[in-house]
């Protein structure tokens, strides 16, 4: 096998990064939110999340402006991410303020993700980055949920509803063809 890690950064290592703090000031804004959400402060709880989208942009765009890309970021925002996301669907569903079939297919297609994503972990032991159709479909669920939250009763929610679910579905296909590739490369 292998090894693409001899270029490493000082910071894939490192714990304590600014993108990595800004992901755990996240992952408290989300706990937050998710509160005021199940309380049906609808108004508190998208501003949270709104900010919590804005910070998530911010660590990643932090982790490559100040090259503190870490092991534990690329690990830690994807998975801040999903938190973030499946805590707001699925209240949004206990609320019945969200269809169940758009639930199962972000949560399946986050389950898959992550399951693909730990297999090459533990076999390759190569952490995969994430990819921009991944962050294009967690940015279309974001706004899903929080388009869901201001306009709970329109029409127009399929339409957002049935745009995010396609390109979540491609999104874990590129993933997978990542996946294979990198498999492919290093047996």
């Amino acid at each position: 096998m292998k090894n693409v890690n001899t270029n490493m950064n000082k910071y894939e290592k490192k714990i304590i990064t600014v993108p990595n703090i800004i992901s755990f000031i996240r992952l408290i804004l989300i706990i937050i939110a998710a509160n005021l959400l199940i309380k049906e402060d609808f108004i508190n709880s998208f501003i949270l999340y709104l900010i919590a989208v804005i910070t998530d942009f911010l660590d990643g765009f932090l982790a490559r402006g100040l090259k503190q890309i870490s092991n534990l970021g690329k690990i830690l925002d994807p998975l801040v991410d999903k938190l973030m996301i499946g805590s707001a669907i699925i209240i949004l569903l206990y609320k019945s303020l969200m269809p169940a079939w758009y639930v199962i297919v972000v949560l399946g297609c986050s389950l898959i993700n992550i399951i693909g994503g730990l297999i090459v972990i533990k076999k390759y032991n190569y952490v995969p980055s994430a990819i921009l159709m991944g962050k294009i479909a967690a940015v279309s669920v974001m706004l899903t949920f929080l388009f869901n939250i201001a306009y709970s009763h329109t029409d127009l929610l399929i339409y957002v509803y049935t745009l995010s679910s396609f390109l979540l579905i491609i999104s874990v296909c590129v993933y997978a063809y990542k996946i294979r590739n990198y498999i492919l490369n290093n047996i």
